[in-house]
C-alpha cells in the first residue's frame, strides 16, 4: 500500500475543532492530527504520535482570522528540547510581538495565548525559530467596527 492515496486527498475536508495532536506520517511529514493526515492529505499510515525527527518542531496558531487573540501551540520532536523564539511581524515587516522561550520540553506541547490588542486589521506572519530552523504561518487580524 502506498504512503499517500491521492484519491483520498480532500483539502476542504473539515476535521472539526483544531485539535493539536501532531502525528508523524509514513512520508516523514508532521501533521496537525490524524484527521488532517488521513482526510486532507490522503495519508495511509501514521508512524507514531508526535513530531517527525526531520521536522525538529511543529507549531500551529488559531483561530484564523483572529479577533483579539491566537492560541499558539508548539511541539518538538523527541530529544530536541531547547530554546525557541516566537516573532510576529506586520505586513510592513515591523516586529509587533516577541517571545523568548528559554526551554521547550520534548515531552509535551508548549501552549500560549497571544493577545493581539494594539494590532490593526491586516495580515501578519508568525515566525518560530528553534536552533537553525525557522518556520512561519500567516494569520489575519480583524477588528470589529
Amino acid at each position: 500500500m502506498p504512503c499517500v492515496d491521492s484519491n483520498r486527498i480532500t483539502p476542504t475536508f473539515q476535521c472539526g475543532a483544531n485539535e493539536f495532536r501532531p502525528v508523524c506520517a509514513c512520508n516523514q511529514t508532521t501533521y496537525l492530527n490524524e484527521c488532517e493526515s488521513y482526510n486532507r492529505n490522503g495519508i495511509n499510515t501514521i508512524l507514531y504520535n508526535g513530531v517527525c525527527q526531520n521536522d525538529l518542531f511543529f507549531f500551529e496558531c488559531w483561530p484564523v482570522p483572529a479577533y483579539d487573540h491566537i492560541d499558539f501551540h508548539l511541539q518538538v520532536a523527541s530529544d530536541q528540547s531547547g530554546p525557541a523564539t516566537i516573532q510576529i511581524y506586520d505586513s510592513y515587516g515591523h516586529l509587533v510581538f516577541f517571545r523568548n522561550i528559554t526551554s521547550v520540553p520534548d515531552d509535551f506541547a508548549y501552549i500560549e495565548t497571544i493577545y493581539l490588542s494594539g494590532m490593526k486589521t491586516g495580515m501578519y506572519v508568525v515566525y518560530v525559530n528553534m536552533g537553525r530552523v525557522f518556520k512561519y504561518q500567516k494569520i489575519m487580524k480583524y477588528t470589529a467596527g
